[in-house]
């Protein structure tokens, strides 16, 4: 098991989120997402909260700005960030909230990559996947609170406070990054434990995909959908590119469909092999 950090997997991913937005552009992911009848509500009701969540740290910030003290400037400032992006269970509910973007966006890239071959998951195949997500946020959050009060103390000892806040950003980001990596491994027929220990030999690419991913969900109103759907699309590109599952034995893509009358979604499927 290749348990250590691999930074050409970290380099090469950085380098992929472009490749995706191009794949995205290409290929119009869009079109059969937009095919949910429910998705628009839930797009705008997230879009409006995680912005408004912004400006109001970002009003914050302007408004209790000592703009005569340069050296407060700096202070100000990381405390701004700080409520933004390490607030610790907000973000996890905006995945949870955001995982048909997710679920849509890997299930169409590997539908293009395995060819084109189509055929529509049921609601069903949707829910379990959007369960799995909620026990994947809960246990994240959990690590994240654990790592908080692990750093905490660690660089209080050391006295090198002001470490604390960059060392959590990179677990935080690794948590968000296997969370998109997650999706995809569960179409190889992962359990949640067997993934967490497949992607722990790709901490390259959970840690590259999780940081851009948390920057690209700053931007307002948009960076709710555009992170989790990039996001996606980058996990998946980079994964079925480093372990190649159409020739590899050892991969196949798993998830069952259960065709029954009246539970069909409006996507694309990912195909099964038996």
């Amino acid at each position: 098991m290749k348990m250590g950090f691999n930074f050409r997997n970290f380099v090469d991913t950085i380098f992929t989120f472009p490749q995706a937005i191009r794949f995205i552009r290409t290929h119009r992911l869009w079109d059969g997402f937009w095919k949910y009848s429910w998705v628009s509500t839930i797009l705008i009701v997230i879009g409006v909260v995680f912005s408004l969540r912004f400006y109001a740290n970002f009003s914050d910030w302007i408004f209790d700005m000592n703009w005569k003290k340069p050296t407060e400037i700096g202070r100000h400032t990381l405390d701004a960030l700080g409520g933004t992006l390490f607030s610790s269970g907000f973000k996890y509910i905006v995945f949870i909230l955001m995982e048909i973007v997710i679920f849509h966006s890997v299930g169409r890239t590997i539908e293009i990559l395995r060819k084109g071959e189509k055929r529509t998951p049921t609601f069903k195949i949707f829910l379990k996947a959007q369960i799995r997500m909620i026990k994947i946020s809960i246990q994240s959050w959990i690590y994240e609170l654990l790592a908080l009060i692990a750093i905490s103390i660690i660089v209080g000892l050391l006295g090198i406070e002001f470490l604390k806040m960059p060392i959590l950003f990179l677990v935080q980001a690794y948590l968000i990054g296997f969370a998109m990596v997650d999706n995809y491994n569960e179409r190889l027929g992962m359990k949640i434990k067997e993934s967490i220990r497949f992607t722990a030999d790709y901490k390259g690419v959970a840690l590259a995909v999780g940081l851009v991913v948390y920057l690209i969900m700053l931007i307002p109103l948009a960076g709710a959908f555009l992170g989790p759907l990039i996001g996606g699309v980058t996990a998946t590109l980079m994964m079925h590119q480093l372990i190649q599952p159409d020739d590899n034995e050892d991969y196949d893509y798993k998830m069952k469909n259960t065709n029954e009358p009246n539970e069909a979604i409006n996507e694309t499927e990912i195909k099964t092999k038996e």
